[in-house]
């Protein structure tokens, strides 16, 4: 009984390596592979990311104080009340020098104007997740 040669080297070559032929699936023919991204779980990255977050939520607690400014002034809070006087103190801190950019005479229009402005610069920077 004779059995069929399965070595597929040319005879004169015997030693000469050969890579075993790679089975093609007809879905790798039709769809070619896609990558995979894989993130590294990077400790820079992390970090960045936490100190991004902070000052994110600083930005939103400074846009809130403003807020809270406009309101106890539009309603008319009296300036004498601590909480108003801290509010007040507070957003002075953190109006971006716009505190007297606009002067018309109205005292709510002001600081409607002056920390609404304020208020959305603090509270319009977004982070990019790409």
């Amino acid at each position: 009984m004779t059995f069929p040669n399965r070595d597929r080297r040319p005879s004169d070559r015997p030693t000469e390596h050969l890579r075993p032929a790679e089975p093609v699936y007809r879905e790798e023919a039709v769809y070619p592979r896609e990558e995979e991204v894989v993130e590294r779980g990077d400790g820079r990255v992390r970090a960045v990311r936490v100190v991004c977050a902070v000052i994110d939520l600083l930005c939103w607690l400074f846009a809130i104080v403003l807020a809270i400014h406009i309101f106890l002034v539009i309603g008319g809070a009296n300036p004498a009340n601590g909480f108003a006087q801290l509010i007040d103190s507070w957003s002075a801190g953190v109006s971006l020098g716009l505190r007297d950019l606009f002067t018309p005479a109205s005292a709510g229009l002001r600081t409607l104007l002056n920390d609404g402005l304020a208020a959305s610069v603090r509270g319009g920077c977004e982070r990019s997740d790409t």
